[in-house]
């Protein structure tokens, strides 16, 4: 699920569908693309450490 939402939004993004858009809101949009990225990876990592 964290990946369709992830790659909507960057095709979005590649698609320049935000142009227009405020300050504040691209500035969301960045934040939970971060927090997004940042999940999956400690997740992965956790799955990692799970299997060693």
């Amino acid at each position: 699920m964290a990946s369709i939402i992830l790659f909507a939004t960057l095709w979005g993004i590649a698609l320049r569908e935000w142009n227009g858009t405020g300050r504040r809101t691209k500035l969301l949009v960045s934040l939970g693309l971060f927090l997004l990225i940042s999940s999956i990876v400690v997740v992965g990592y956790g799955n990692y450490l799970k299997m060693r």
